[in-house]
């Protein structure tokens, strides 16, 4: 017996030894994995908890249940629902068998709540439903009026997620009345807008406008926070049409102030600024005067940009990576404008100074003037709005400084005007130039005349995200200078299309010209677009010039004109015709019209419909195809000739996909692609030699459509540019691949796909080969040859396993830029996508 008692006495020893070894370590392993729970770390809090459960002994189940627990959270957050489930299931198994206990209970309560969410999840909506209804239970049980809170909250959001918006609404008004009964204030009034916007859905109004009424009584009694400003937003939609609108206005802009001091970035004041759009909207229609009505329209106007800009701008923001300075720079700089507009000031300079500060780190570049002096302009006008002149004073000054050093006249101009202003506001005076525009120079004694090249550039910033900045109009002038050049003499000039040209008095002829094609130049973080509009004035030599454009007609070569003229005029028409070439008022390619053609079918040059993308598909599904009404019709049969069979499977399995895997193609399936689409497939014999033919049709034979293939992840092949000799079957290296400057060359949508691909196989026209045919009508030849390479290429892809799809959304100069393409020669047609498809869902 006292051996026995020993024992017992022994293992009792051992018992407390042990529990006071767990309580050492437990609650600061618990935490430090709890720390990674809540930080989203599921896998590292996922195998802390694990190693947890591996020390506890036995005899430790509430431990266990809890770590258990804790395991089915990580892998609920994972979104690895099935693993999670049998680890709550065991944890609640656990539990049960414990003693009844308030800290039991409570356990019991979250892992019946976290079994409905893991149900719910994986789509078993009535035990997700019993799990959250015996959550509810077993906080009645446990006595714990917060956690019966809870329940009922997650109740409410339960239904609401499946719009039982009855059944919700009831278990809303339990949760708060709950937390009311608690003074948690806060989380009744969240209930109440989760509730109110049930009933709203319902069609139930008055009771909406009520519950959003009694939410913002609470929010009152609550620690200010921004749900205020949403539930404001909510009640002003319900009460647009029965309440007065400036009632309307009143009740937003007092929570948007209140919202804007607690917390100035918060996101749900620009979605206030959209109810203020409608409501000045609804303002608008119902006012009496054409000028209340025009102040309020251009409210609306400002008010909705504001709404849809302003998220848009930040989520820009958020998605530039490091080293993006410019493009950071330029979005820091709207939101510094937006800001102000919003009358948000001091947050307008401080963006606007952090845009500056950014902008420093960019490389040095003329673009990064013009950018420069739109901050400082800004930044001006927000100091100046804050009444601070002797400050905006400074930032005028270095945008003036900024545009005279890209000698952007429009934009000195309008600096001037606002430094004068500010300066006269700080009592202060300011030594700056009076006029803008420069007095024009004599004339040059050896030109006799002086042209002048008037341009207006509009500037726009593209973002990834396919966001468009406009920056500030700039407007230059320049003088031309006599420069020696070669000889044109053979040349044959003619107007550019679509110039127009005028008398402007006794002595100025003028010529407008057709807008640029846009110039495209890649900037960290974003791609810089410039669209020039630009006016020539030529003073003096007017009989020479009228002489010279009548007989200019595109046959006549320049040494032809000049000899039509009297001896003492041919060296002010030489150089005439030499500055009107420079100025881009003629064309001395010969090829004005293939010129302009290709140029007009490129992005961005003639404006598109603006269609977005519901519209898109609203026009591929609306069944608006031609037909004749009342014209007779004849069926085609159905049945597939056994010749057809493998061809017809092929086209109907074809599909254009966007989404690209990222995985490699093998050598061989890619090199029998571009043999069986392009390759040679005969012999044509000649007088004089032989004319290899090849897979596809080309307008006489003269296959003056070229193949580029840019490797991006090909086995066997180093990524680069290659070229394709289509008729010896070899591919030639051309030059490196810059793939980050590729990528950039396409459009911000398509960048994305591009990244994922195999390859880009670019179609180019070598103008020369095609024109000396055709000359520049047969354009169009040459774009049909593209389309015949792409659709073989196409359908060999098919029947190869892989996906490939047309191309075409790029900016074109960059494009022809990184191919090393020389634009008078040769430039970019069409593209062939290759690679593996993401898998697509089964319809």
């Amino acid at each position: 017996m006292a051996s026995s008692g020993t024992q017992s006495a022994s293992a009792g020893k051992r018992s407390i030894s042990k529990d006071q070894d767990v309580r050492a370590w437990y609650p600061a392993a618990c935490e430090r994995a709890q720390q990674m729970l809540q930080a989203r770390n599921w896998d590292h809090a996922r195998q802390l908890f694990e190693a947890i459960d591996a020390r506890l002994p036995p005899a430790h189940a509430f431990e266990r249940a809890v770590v258990l627990e804790r395991i089915g959270q990580c892998l609920l957050g994972a979104s690895r629902f099935d693993a999670a489930m049998p680890q709550l299931h065991a944890a609640l198994t656990l539990a049960q068998r414990l003693a009844p206990a308030r800290a039991v209970g409570r356990l019991v309560y979250m892992l019946h709540a976290a079994l409905g969410d893991g149900f719910r999840a994986s789509g078993d909506i009535e035990q997700a439903r019993q799990s959250y209804e015996a959550a509810l239970a077993a906080a009645r049980n446990a006595g714990d009026a917060g956690f019966v809170a809870q329940a009922w909250h997650r109740l409410g959001k339960f239904d609401a997620s499946l719009q039982r918006d009855a059944e919700a609404s009831l278990s809303y008004a339990q949760a708060a009345s709950a937390f009311r009964a608690l003074g948690d204030f806060a989380r009744a009034a969240q209930v109440l807008g989760e509730k109110g916007a049930c009933l709203a859905r319902a069609a139930r109004p008055a009771e909406a406008i009520a519950c959003y009424r009694e939410a913002l009584d609470l929010d009152a009694r609550a620690v200010p926070s921004r749900r205020q400003l949403q539930h404001s937003c909510a009640l002003a939609r319900l009460l647009v049409g029965s309440a007065p609108a400036a009632d309307i206005r009143r009740l937003v802009q007092h929570a948007l102030d209140a919202t804007a001091a607690l917390d100035p970035d918060a996101p749900e004041i620009w979605h206030a600024f959209g109810v203020l759009a409608d409501v000045a909207g609804i303002q608008a229609d119902a006012a009496s005067d054409a000028a209340t009505a025009s102040a309020l329209r251009a409210e609306y106007l400002l008010f909705h940009g504001l709404h849809l800009r302003v998220p848009q701008l930040f989520a820009t923001l958020a998605s530039l990576g490091e080293g993006k300075s410019f493009g950071a720079a330029v979005v820091l700089g709207r939101l510094g404008h937006s800001l102000r507009l919003a009358h948000r000031l001091e947050q307008s300079v401080r963006f606007l100074e952090q845009a500056l500060a950014t902008l420093a780190q960019a490389p040095e570049a003329a673009s990064r003037m013009g950018l420069a002096a739109m901050l400082q302009r800004d930044l001006g006008d927000a100091l100046l709005a804050l009444d601070r002149p002797a400050a905006a004073c400074h930032a005028y000054e270095a945008g003036l400084a900024a545009c005279t050093a890209t000698q952007d006249l429009a934009g000195q101009a309008a600096l001037r005007d606002r430094l004068a202003d500010a300066a006269r506001r700080a009592g202060a005076t300011v030594a700056a130039a009076a006029a803008a525009v420069p007095a024009p120079g004599p004339m040059p004694e050896s030109a006799g005349f002086r042209l002048t090249m008037i341009d207006e550039t509009a500037v726009s910033y593209v973002f990834d995200s396919g966001l468009l900045i406009d920056g500030v109009p700039e407007s230059r002038q320049t003088i031309w200078t006599p420069a020696g050049g070669a000889n044109v003499g053979a040349l044959c000039p003619t107007l550019v299309p679509f110039a127009r040209s005028w008398a402007d008095g006794d002595s100025t002829t003028r010529f407008a010209l057709r807008c640029e094609e846009p110039a495209f130049e890649s900037q960290p973080g974003c791609v810089l677009m410039r669209a020039t509009r630009r006016e020539v004035a030529v003073a003096g030599a007017v009989a020479v010039l009228a002489s010279l454009l009548r007989a200019m007609d595109g046959e006549h070569t320049v040494a032809q004109l000049l000899d039509r003229l009297p001896p003492p005029e041919r060296c002010v028409g030489d150089a005439l015709l030499r500055a009107l070439a420079d100025a881009g008022v003629i064309d001395l390619s010969g090829r004005a019209a293939g010129r302009l053609l290709h140029t007009l079918t490129k992005k961005g040059v003639l404006p598109g419909g603006g269609l977005d993308r519901d519209a898109v598909l609203h026009l591929a599904t609306d069944g608006g195809h031609r037909a004749y009404a009342g014209a007779p019709r004849t069926t085609l049969g159905r049945s597939i000739p056994a010749e057809l069979e493998a061809f017809h499977a092929i086209t109907r399995e074809r599909r254009s996909q966007r989404a690209y895997t990222g995985l490699p193609v093998a050598r061989q399936p890619f090199d029998a692609l571009l043999q069986i689409a392009c390759g040679a497939t005969g012999i044509l014999n000649g007088a004089s030699r032989d004319a290899t033919l090849r897979a596809y049709p080309s307008s006489g034979g003269l296959y003056a459509v070229e193949i580029y293939p840019v490797i991006l992840n090909v086995e066997g092949l180093p990524p680069a540019i290659y070229h394709l000799c289509p008729d010896e079957g070899e591919l030639e290296c051309v030059r490196p691949l810059p793939r980050e400057r590729l990528i950039e060359a396409m459009l911000p949508a398509e960048r994305e796909m591009i990244s994922g691909c195999a390859a880009l196989i670019c179609l180019t026209g070598y103008f020369p080969r095609h024109e000396r045919k055709y000359g520049e009508g047969g354009y169009r030849m040459l774009v049909a040859e593209s389309g015949h390479l792409s659709q073989n290429l196409i359908l060999a892809a098919t029947a190869l396993g892989l996906s490939a799809r047309p191309f075409g959304g790029v900016f074109d100069a960059l494009l022809n830029e990184v191919l090393g393409m020389d634009p008078s020669q040769e430039q970019f047609l069409l593209a062939v996508v290759l690679g593996h498809a993401m898998p697509q869902p089964s319809s």
